[in-house]
């Protein structure tokens, strides 16, 4: 599919992830730079945080105030004053890394499951649940590394799941307990990052394969953009002022720091 309409918007950071469309602005976090990023509507881009972690997930209570994963820390805190919102590291191993929160301000953040950096063996993980209040508790075990998260319009959720290659869905509980777990799409690569247009089909990001595909329930594919070449598709999220704009974070890991750039094409379908 050719990519039209296509503008880089971020050149030359560190590495980009958990984007979110918020308040007519795109939240971002720098992992390498240890910023959490505002791009603004008029293009320019303001510094919201800078951590002594990685930040990665992105999210929102429901008064408005923004909370981001503090990846190897383990814990998820508020951007304004960056003190901690809620401490996993009782319930999570290796990492934290994604984050959805849903409008009840109840927060799912993936874990590693293992020592990724440190070269362990494969392990599986689990998602964690955090509540509004901080408490925090475990609602699905054996998770092949739980990455980027959706709502459904039934409401329910989408976790990709990169090493195991696809996306599952779970029923979502009155209390946000996960239940139901089923194969949402069986995947040709790794998804990494991913969000939902308002058909319920997702756009993913299947990071090592360099390219963003437009993925049907049961993994019919009928788009896709490209990363640069020899890239990483790391995330991409739906936003822009009538929905249709696709940012797409992509990455260079080849050489060493990393280096990561922000592009955007316009899709037919809006997000929801």
């Amino acid at each position: 599919m050719a990519d039209v309409t296509r503008e880089v918007l971020l050149e030359d950071r560190g590495f980009l992830e958990g984007p979110r469309w918020h308040g007519g602005e795109l939240w971002l976090s720098d992992l390498h730079r240890h910023e959490v990023l505002v791009l603004g509507a008029d293009g320019t881009c303001r510094v919201m945080a800078t951590l002594d972690d990685q930040p990665s997930g992105l999210g929102f209570l429901p008064d408005g105030s923004a909370i981001v994963v503090s990846l190897l820390d383990r814990v998820v805190r508020r951007v304004d004053d960056l003190t901690v919102h809620s401490d996993l590291t009782a319930l999570t191993v290796g990492g934290t890394n994604d984050m959805i929160v849903d409008d009840q301000g109840r927060a799912y953040v993936g874990s590693f499951g293992y020592d990724v950096f440190g070269g362990e063996a494969r392990q599986p993980a689990n998602l964690v649940l955090v509540e509004p209040d901080g408490s925090a508790r475990v609602v699905a075990d054996d998770m092949g590394f739980p990455n980027g998260m959706a709502f459904t319009s039934k409401g329910t959720l989408l976790v990709a799941e990169s090493s195991a290659r696809r996306i599952t869905e779970f029923d979502v509980a009155d209390d946000g307990s996960l239940s139901g777990r089923r194969v949402w799409c069986e995947l040709p690569g790794r998804p990494d990052g991913l969000t939902i247009d308002a058909e319920d089909v997702v756009w993913v990001g299947l990071a090592h394969d360099g390219r963003y595909v437009h993925v049907h329930e049961g993994g019919a594919i009928d788009a896709e953009h490209a990363a640069r070449a020899g890239w990483h598709a790391v995330a991409c999220q739906l936003g822009g002022p009538d929905g249709r704009t696709l940012f797409l974070l992509m990455a260079d890991v080849r050489d060493r720091p990393a280096v990561a750039a922000l592009e955007a094409v316009t899709v037919d379908v809006p997000a929801p």
